[in-house]
């Protein structure tokens, strides 16, 4: 099993070396890192992040963009795209938009969810268990000195040691009719036709069979091949039932543009017609004797693959589980399982997220696009019919300059709690980290489970965001809005999103519903509605009466989105913030303990249910938001009624130093009063170190922690005045 942090050395591996290459020297441990390249800011290149994100910029670790190849100081580095080990098409179809028809039709496991891969080498003859993600290559690094060639390959997975194989393959003259009589050695292409690889004049391979499940390496030094220029290519093979040799999974060096569900849909293509002459990468030799740093340049306006890794992982920790790790949301026994029960399939510390980024200039707005049950982090930007890149929804936004990222959330079914939420609050530090994104614009939207979840994760952490969007989004509740909500019909959910939109007092939402929606019904959407217009919070909710829950998908007409959502900015120091939170919501294991907001923190709920927090500074000067509502009503994409709610002017206070809660199941919270020689915008209640008056309702004994270590005990329930003296 592979370590939540991995130090050792790979074990030596058993090396078989073909075709005109010396006896191989002693295997010796993975190379080490490389030197660190400079990264120019507002260039797309494989940067790096952990989590929570550390802005890393080494070259060759951290996080990347899927396909690219660095040289780190001498060493090469080449980074795969992660869960897409699948080998052949049964189908063998060369046009990418039917391979991904293909695909979309095909049946699949559970952890693939509704998007199925293009291979289909890995269903042979065999139950989906946890161990078909086991030939999924993460990196390739390659390192010479004057006489010794090291390589080490790392994969996703590693239960076993000689599960998979990794095979590269070297042309060192250019020449594609010097074969010298190799081929790829011991391997099946396309276990469906019994194709064998083509050999595009490579005369030099080296074969890694044993790895080393602690590290998932697998690493060897050989002696160096001749040529000052090589031509690499390489892959991965394991066993499948009913084939003799290893069927191949997954081919190297395919670049930044591979399609698809999960990004493999030429390689599943090419491995069918037993040709993968297009996937291969050419170095100068001279470049990794000398030491030479070159960052892969990635063009922007494309839908591209990113990988983080994550800090935070639920079950092994690697691969993935078709059963799915429990989550908080699993309600159902294990043998009934469903994509109405939440389950975490995709386990391992290598997380990737769908990635657009405009061609035009810098600074960017950022939205996030969380999918729907059963889909997976392409389905939002990616159509296996038309397969437009651009994706459409960019180009709709395109006068925005919005970059797009959309997280896998740990799988079809992760309903975005615990570790699923944990993924997308990392995959926007890494968008962060990586790129000059501006912070306070950042949207949050999702569609179906991702409605909810953008809901729910912007109700949570309100501070991150300028405005959330969802359409036909899940509430939570299968019963809301009507007189049997809460009883027992939360699905997957947890936490009732339409309990938590008293959160978004200053985070804009939309909100798209079908009034034929036959999985979130009518009743969901009204139960949106009116509980927006009890509390007064910006917001705009459309229904569309002849709509269904897919209409949003084939419809791709966002204009009404497009407008609302254009130029929203985050607000970071709100006079009055109100934060609804719940044991139930903390996730420590994965990081996640939504606990306060803006100058809020560390809420306390004091039994089970709902905590709430209603804070009111006076110290900023700012008063409370004057609104207006209207109902308009149009007829684009289809006929729509709709309730708007804007903020149309302030009612300003005078700034005093006074402090208003009223607290409820709430037994300790904190307050940052605020800096005076802190930074703006730090989320602060602008009341500084000074001594400052309070009135404070609480149902119960209550804790309050102050900035500069000032404590207040209410050892009572009831409305308590006071001074908090300076400190």
């Amino acid at each position: 099993m592979v370590a939540s942090v991995r130090r050792g050395a790979a074990c030596a591996a058993a090396v078989a070396v073909v075709a005109g290459l010396a006896t191989p020297v002693a295997a010796t441990a993975a190379p080490g890192g490389s030197d660190a390249a400079d990264d120019r800011p507002g260039e797309e290149r494989a940067t790096g992040t952990g989590t929570p994100a550390r802005g890393e910029r080494d070259c060759g670790q951290g996080s990347w963009v899927a396909g690219t190849v660095d040289i780190c100081g001498g060493e090469l580095v080449y980074r795969d795209y992660v869960y897409d080990d699948h080998g052949a098409s049964a189908a063998g179809l060369p046009d990418d938009r039917l391979e991904g028809l293909y695909a979309a039709v095909r049946p699949t496991h559970d952890g693939w969810g509704n998007t199925s891969p293009a291979g289909a080498a890995d269903y042979l003859g065999q139950p989906p268990d946890s161990r078909d993600n086991t030939a999924d290559l993460v990196s390739l690094r390659a390192q010479v000195t004057d006489t010794t060639l090291t390589v080490t390959a790392e994969l996703n997975t590693m239960f076993e040691p000689h599960r998979a194989k990794v095979v590269v393959g070297i042309d060192t003259d250019g020449d594609p009719a010097t074969r010298r009589g190799a081929q790829w050695p011991g391997l099946v292409a396309n276990p469906f036709t019994g194709e064998t690889l083509d050999n595009s004049g490579l005369d030099t391979f080296i074969v890694l069979d044993q790895g080393d499940p602690d590290s998932n390496l697998l690493t060897t030094t050989v002696q160096r091949p001749p040529g000052s220029t090589w031509r690499l290519q390489a892959v991965t093979a394991r066993p499948v039932d009913g084939v003799a040799d290893p069927a191949l999974m997954n081919v190297a060096f395919r670049g930044v543009d591979e399609r698809g569900g999960w990004w493999e849909n030429a390689q599943a293509a090419a491995l069918a017609e037993g040709d993968i002459s297009d996937f291969a990468h050419t170095v100068s030799v001279t470049d990794l004797e000398r030491g030479v740093t070159r960052r892969d340049e990635v063009p922007p306006g494309k839908l591209r693959q990113r990988v983080y890794i994550s800090e935070h992982n639920p079950g092994s920790g690697e691969g993935i589980d078709h059963d799915g790790v429990a989550g908080p949301g699993s309600w159902l026994p294990e043998e009934d399982r469903s994509i109405l029960s939440q389950g975490f399939t995709h386990v391992g510390k290598y997380q990737p997220y769908g990635f657009y980024r405009p061609a035009d200039p810098a600074p960017h707005e950022l939205q996030l696009l969380l999918h729907g049950a059963g889909e997976n982090h392409s389905a939002q930007m990616w159509d296996p019919g038309g397969g437009a890149n651009p994706p459409p929804i960019a180009e709709a936004f395109g006068e925005s300059n919005r970059v797009f990222a959309s997280p896998l959330g740990r799988g079809p079914r992760g309903w975005y709690s615990s570790y699923s939420e944990r993924d997308v609050l990392d995959v926007l530090a890494d968008v962060k980290a990586n790129y000059p994104v501006e912070g306070d614009r950042v949207t949050l939207s999702g569609t179906s489970m991702g409605g909810y979840g953008a809901t729910r994760i912007a109700a949570l952490h309100p501070d991150e965001f300028a405005a959330a969007m969802q359409w036909v989004g899940y509430t939570g509740d299968l019963l809301n809005g009507t007189t049997a909500e809460g009883n027992g019909s939360q699905a997957a959910a947890v936490g009732n999103a339409v309990e938590l939109l008293g959160n978004l007092r200053h985070v804009p939402l939309a909100s798209w519903y079908a009034g034929a929606d036959e999985l979130v019904h009518v009743n969901q959407a009204l139960a949106v509605r009116e509980r927006l217009e009890e509390l007064d919070l910006p917001s705009v909710w459309w229904l569309h009466p002849t709509a269904n829950h897919s209409s949003p998908a084939t419809l791709n007409d966002w204009a009404k989105e497009v407008e609302w959502s254009a130029d929203r900015i985050r607000v970071s120091e709100p006079a009055h913030v109100s934060f609804r939170t719940d044991r139930r919501f903390f996730a420590p294991e994965a990081g996640v303990v939504p606990d306060g907001a803006y100058w809020v923190s560390d809420v306390r709920p004091a039994g089970p249910g709902h905590a709430d927090v209603d804070a009111v500074s006076y110290g900023c000067g700012r008063g409370e938001p004057v609104t207006e509502l209207t109902r308009p009503s149009g007829m684009r994409p289809v006929p729509w009624v709709g309730q708007r709610i804007d903020v149309v002017d302030t009612r300003e206070h005078e700034r005093r130093q006074h402090l208003e809660l009223t607290v409820a199941n709430v037994a300790a919270l904190a307050i940052e009063t605020g800096d005076p020689a802190g930074k703006p915008d730090a989320g602060q209640a602008c009341l500084g170190r000074e001594a400052f008056s309070f009135e404070i309702t609480t149902d119960r004994p209550l804790t309050v922690h102050f900035s500069g270590g000032r404590t207040l005990t209410l050892d009572s329930r009831g409305t308590h005045t006071g001074t908090v003296a300076a400190g």
